[in-house]
């Protein structure tokens, strides 16, 4: 015998199984639920979820309680096993909203070169400014006022502004997170070589980075 709980969702009773856990039946039909823990809630961002979906949902097309639960349990497990991977991978929020931004703005370029520029000059850059160099909405709007609307030099205005930049351009597809940091690398490996090696080592950086035209290294 199944026991339920009542919940509501707006005026509507949405009942669930305490014998089966994480269903819900929506109509007739029961469905598949897992709560997204907060601190993985930016991994499923969408056009319908700007700040990441609260609730994973599916159907699984069944009105029986006990059929319902031998598909959904496999597509549960699932998003947990994702939750776990997902844990185990690290990645910031910031981090995934520049990979976000980074496929936005590629996809854009392809499609439709006037909203990729958008994408950048808005999107990007308020994303470096805000989210990278620390900077409050309010105080950003006020600098690019100041600055003619033109975001880099806004972002210059500010301490961190040429990392965010050179961030910017990572994201944009110029500059990558490798040759971003050439000149330190070259530098590093100076000090440890004589002047004609660290010439040839500068030589083979100039030839790496040409077979990149898209790309800068910047000396």
């Amino acid at each position: 015998m199944d026991f339920y709980v009542i919940i509501t969702l707006g005026n509507l009773p949405m009942p669930r199984t305490a014998r089966y856990p994480h269903m819900e039946k929506q109509g007739p039909v029961w469905h598949a639920r897992l709560d997204v823990p907060r601190d993985l809630r930016h991994h499923f961002v969408d056009g319908q979820h700007p700040n990441g979906r609260r609730v994973l949902s599916r159907s699984t097309g069944q009105t029986e309680a006990s059929q319902a639960y031998d598909i959904a349990k496999p597509i549960i497990d699932g998003w947990k096993t994702r939750f776990a991977d997902l844990r185990r991978g690290g990645k910031t929020a910031t981090q995934v909203k520049a990979q976000q931004l980074a496929k936005k703005y590629a996809t854009a370029k392809t499609l439709d070169p006037t909203e990729a520029e958008y994408v950048r000059l808005v999107e990007i850059f308020d994303f470096a400014a805000q989210d990278l160099a620390g900077i409050s909405s309010r105080d950003w709007h006020e600098r690019l006022a100041a600055f003619g609307l033109d975001p880099a030099r806004a972002l210059r205005s500010v301490e961190q502004g040429e990392n965010a930049i050179e961030q910017v351009e990572v994201i944009t597809g110029n500059r990558t997170p490798f040759l971003a940091k050439i000149v330190d690398f070259k530098i590093a490996l100076a000090r440890e070589l004589d002047a004609k090696t660290a010439y040839e080592y500068g030589q083979d950086t100039g030839h790496f980075a040409s077979m990149f035209p898209d790309l800068t290294v910047e000396d």
